[in-house]
């Protein structure tokens, strides 16, 4: 093929490009979604750290083996214990409520886990809180990463989590 045919063919192509919209509509309405965070006072986050009853897993995140024991980090809401001794029949014993908690370790009998912007010791044998570190992290940022931040200035609120808002917005 002569380079001439080329470029006219190059030259017809770009000239139907140019005549498409950039946009398929002028009015159209998007739907997308976006994160809108979850406060806590800093009075509720320092007492949010409990064992409770097992629950089911719903979006489980990071996973931390130990022994015969699973520790799944269920973001920003806290970590689901498992029993795996039998490993063909995992039973799940108990939920520790930690908001704010993506990331977690066990050292001995501790788990340490973020509680948003604070590090928490938690004792799994006694089954309760016994250290804490204020401020040891930067906020959390939204699943999309969009939002990211710890507090809103001035009121004493700490974000913990996020939830995910669907609107419809004219982006054009």
């Amino acid at each position: 093929m002569n380079v001439q045919p080329k470029i006219l063919l190059w030259g017809m192509a770009l000239a139907a490009l140019s005549c498409l919209p950039s946009c398929p509509c002028v009015d159209c309405d998007y739907e997308y979604g976006s994160y809108e965070p979850i406060y806590m006072t800093r009075a509720a986050l320092e007492a949010s750290v409990r064992f409770v009853p097992a629950m089911p897993l719903s979006e489980p995140g990071k996973i931390y083996v130990r022994t015969t024991q699973l520790f799944i980090c269920e973001p920003y809401k806290g970590v689901h214990v498992i029993d795996n001794s039998d490993p063909r029949n995992p039973r799940a014993t108990d939920f520790i409520a930690i908001p704010g908690c993506v990331d977690i370790a066990v050292l001995n009998n501790i788990l340490y886990a973020d509680n948003a912007v604070d590090l928490v010791a938690v004792d799994l044998e006694k089954r309760e809180e016994v250290a804490r570190e204020q401020n040891a992290f930067d906020g959390i940022a939204s699943p999309d990463g969009w939002w990211a931040g710890n507090s809103e200035e001035g009121t004493g609120k700490i974000i913990v989590g996020f939830t995910k808002k669907k609107r419809k917005e004219n982006r054009y």
